[in-house]
């Protein structure tokens, strides 16, 4: 029911997201769908913390209540640095796929994001969890690659359009963008890795909301500083005159923002108990699914006015062999643990 679920989620996050581009053209430095993303994430996270604090109390006479959050003088020091490094890792992570969507568009870069982020996820699993994949999982892993490869032969001629004249002309403007999406793809897993070993091997010292309320804490510090410096000051070239020429009100502007806002912090919610669950690895296969689903939503939502959009047969074939990935992968069962056997004393 998870993997089903963040499927949804994360479909209706994604063509939300260019509704609310196509709504106006905001300049992108303004970073107002950062600023919802991490608000409304921010204070749903805080509000399972308050919820978790007051179902833990034992005694309903007693008015004491647990912390929201353990007392940082009582956290491992590495627990703090991993704590600080899941909000580090995920700004850099938003912040490179953002620069990468701006330059290789959004198709090549959704594709790029989930195939990246699949073979990154299984090797740091691999590697570094220690978890151990069956000939199935690495047939599910290897046939859902091949599914996004497929799709991203349809996606780099648009993108690169004259191959010749960029090339004469030196623009490549389109390879910075997929180096960005890759990067960005290797952050998210390390990211979603960090994640599974703190809900999964970490002794239990912090829930899913706590961890999830220190990330989004470090990142709605950082997003509110650039408003205040950046945005605010720039408002007017930013945002005013861009909305006033699309023809837009600063209600229904505020109102799509909003829902990306809710939208994003639910599918965060999900992605979390997906990764409590399942793993990290079963997460790549379900944003691998994600893109080919995409792809139908888009070419039947903006076909018409964006004919780069519009379903081909190679984004058919990718999604029918992505699909087939993900079934391969269900019937695989959960990686195990792989724990090294004890050396004997004496």
């Amino acid at each position: 029911m998870l993997p089903f679920l963040l499927l949804i989620s994360g479909t209706s996050l994604t063509i939300t997201g260019q509704i609310v581009n196509n709504q106006a053209s905001i300049d992108p430095r303004a970073q107002l769908l950062v600023l919802a993303r991490y608000t409304f994430t921010f204070l749903l996270s805080a509000a399972q913390c308050a919820q978790c604090a007051k179902d833990s109390q034992p005694t309903k006479g007693k008015r004491s209540q647990a912390p929201w959050f353990p007392p940082l003088a009582k956290l491992p020091t590495q627990l703090l640095i991993m704590l600080v490094t899941v909000g580090i890792v995920d700004l850099g992570s938003y912040g490179m796929y953002n620069i990468g969507f701006a330059k290789c568009g959004s198709a090549l870069a959704t594709v790029t994001l989930a195939a990246g982020g699949q073979l990154s996820t299984a090797l740091i699993s691999v590697t570094v969890l220690q978890r151990r994949l069956n000939a199935r999982h690495l047939l599910a892993l290897a046939v859902s690659t091949l599914g996004l490869m497929v799709r991203a032969l349809d996606d780099l001629p648009t993108a690169h359009g004259s191959k010749v004249a960029d090339a004469a002309a030196g623009d490549n403007s389109t390879l910075v963008g997929v180096l960005c999406v890759m990067v960005s793809a290797v952050f998210y897993a390390i990211l979603g890795c960090m994640y599974e070993y703190m809900m999964t091997d970490g002794k239990g010292m912090l829930t899913q909301f706590q961890i999830s309320y220190a990330q989004s804490s470090i990142g709605l510090m950082v997003v509110l500083l650039h408003q205040m410096l950046y945005t605010l000051p720039n408002w007017q070239s930013l945002v005013a005159q861009p909305v006033a020429a699309a023809g837009q009100t600063g209600a229904a502007l505020a109102g799509s923002h909003a829902l990306y806002g809710l939208l994003t912090a639910a599918h965060q919610y999900v992605q979390v108990k997906l990764l409590a669950t399942h793993g990290a690895l079963a997460l790549g296969l379900v944003n691998a699914v994600r893109a080919s689903v995409v792809s139908f939503a888009s070419s039947l939502l903006f076909c018409a006015a964006m004919p780069k959009l519009c379903i081909t047969q190679w984004k058919a074939a990718s999604a029918i062999i992505v699909s087939a990935g993900a079934a391969i992968w269900v019937t695989a069962g959960k990686p195990t643990t792989h724990k090294p056997a004890s050396q004997p004393s004496g």
